[in-house]
């Protein structure tokens, strides 16, 4: 356990040009001894002026310095199991956007330095690794934006189901730096938590919250109820009324700060202030207000207590959920059951005959016409196979006839070209001799040509005849459906 107060440093800004005569009506004089800060108004005649204590205050020179030595506290806060966090503000202009790109820079390269060191112990004594889950998240007061998934949600519903399963595991936290968005108005948070997930446990913040505004600007992002509420709960925790229970409505930067700056974690704000404000001296003052009362909050800090028994827990979730299908499926049968009960004991009687059945007797004769049909659809479809495989056959007999047609075809065609050359061959023969006068046995040998040629055309003729009687005897419509088929 750790007890220390909030610290608050004040980091001060002069924009103001020394070799000008006049001097801004409006200014902080700074008290670097004591590090306290007054609010002056040459304009308005007020002897009681007010005067704000930080636990240091510093010009812009040191801020790198200052930066430094928190964030390595914090890391090794963190490496301890121990939260911390650190909050910035400024007021009036925006003057740590640079900074502030080069405090997480530094933030994250601590960062890992330390957890490469740590788990070479850690390994060795608990036989894990300690691993690195973060959320970055930018809001107003109604929407809250995970730059990471670009994703953007309404408070009330960030705030219903909590930002812990926004968070992505990373090996090195440098990987977060490549997610940083570029210059904004809106209030930023970066949560880092590290953990073994069994027996380690800390987390680390850092909180950028701009220019704090308390009151609405034009031409702005609207943030001042969130800051409003943030103002009103220290306020109730500095001077705390009667069992009151504190509100923070659908504020996600209030819900997500209050947990530190309300001294559960080593907290640590550090608040950029002008030497000559551009503001208006009510928003000043209440800047100003506001680290003075996070001044006056004790943080006592607790070492996390991460739980030991996560393989029970997850042994036990297992055994709850066979439990529950066991019973569901018990359920689910006992309903059955008393469904079945129920229809033994009804009457129910049919619109067909009149006749007066059970609603047991009627699932019974519904049960046996669904069998029956089951069967005959089987059966169906038993002959639908033998059908289309006797198609087959049938196909595969007409495709081989038809090749034997095509080849028989084909011999013909030959037998006819050959005869049809001896028919030409004689017939040349012939009409060479006919103008000739010739002797008796002259005369004989074209009439035996004759015979020769008529005796080719007989036989022609049978051959074709009988290559016509052997072609199987098919149906003339059936042969159609078939080859069709």
């Amino acid at each position: 356990m750790i007890i220390a107060p909030l610290t608050v440093h004040a980091i001060v800004h002069s924009d103001y040009d020394d070799t000008s005569e006049k001097v801004p009506a409006l200014r902080c004089e700074m008290d670097y001894n004591q590090a306290c800060v007054t609010v002056w108004d040459d304009t308005v005649q007020d002897k009681d002026k007010q005067r704000y204590r930080f636990s240091t205050l510093s010009t812009s020179r040191g801020q790198t310095a200052l930066y430094r030595k928190e964030v390595d506290a914090t890391v090794e806060m963190a490496m301890s199991g121990y939260n911390a966090a650190i909050i910035l503000m400024s007021m009036g202009k925006d003057y740590v956007h640079q900074q502030r790109l080069e405090t997480v820079r530094y933030l994250l390269t601590k960062l890992d330095n330390a957890l490469d060191d740590k788990n070479k112990k850690w390994e060795q004594q608990q036989g894990r690794r300690i691993v690195i889950d973060y959320v970055w998240l930018e809001m107003d007061d109604d929407t809250c934006c995970d730059i990471s998934r670009q994703r953007t949600m309404k408070n009330g519903h960030a705030i219903a189901s909590g930002t812990d399963r926004l968070m992505l595991r990373v090996n090195k936290a440098q990987i977060i730096y490549n997610h940083i968005k570029p210059e904004s108005n809106m209030p930023q948070i970066l949560r880092i938590r590290l953990s073994d997930d069994t027996a380690f446990l800390a987390n680390i913040m850092l909180a950028d919250m701009r220019p704090v505004r308390f009151r609405s600007m034009m031409d702005e992002i609207n943030v001042h109820q969130s800051f409003t509420v943030l103002q009103h709960a220290l306020r109730q925790m500095i001077d705390p009324p009667l069992a009151n229970e504190l509100e923070v409505g659908k504020s996600v930067l209030a819900n997500e700060l209050l947990e530190y700056v309300c001294g559960r974690h080593k907290t640590t704000a550090i608040i950029h202030l002008q030497q000559y404000p551009t503001d208006s001296k009510a928003d000043i003052l209440e800047v100003l207000d506001f680290s003075r009362m996070l001044a006056h909050i004790s943080c006592v800090s607790v070492r996390n207590k991460a739980d030991m028994r996560t393989e029970y827990y997850k042994a036990h979730l297992n055994l709850s959920k066979q439990h529950y299908r066991e019973q569901r499926a018990l359920y689910v049968h006992l309903q059955k059951s008393l469904l079945k009960e129920q229809l033994k004991n009804s009457k129910v009687t049919s619109p067909m005959d009149k006749s007066t059945q059970t609603p047991a007797e009627v699932l019974d004769a519904n049960e046996n016409s669904i069998d029956y049909t089951n069967m005959s659809y089987a059966t169906f479809q038993k002959t639908l196979q033998e059908h289309d495989a006797l198609r087959a056959k049938l196909r595969l007999s007409i495709f081989q006839k038809q090749i034997a047609l095509t080849k028989t075809s084909t011999t013909v065609k030959q037998v006819l070209a050959e005869n049809q050359r001896r028919i030409e061959s004689i017939n040349s023969i012939i009409a060479k001799h006919q103008d000739q006068r010739c002797s008796t046995t002259g005369h004989q040998e074209p009439f035996n040509k004759v015979r020769q040629v008529d005796s080719l055309r007989s036989c022609s003729w049978t051959i074709l005849i009988g290559f016509i009687n052997a072609l199987p005897v098919v149906p003339n419509n059936s042969f159609y459906e078939i080859y069709k088929h």
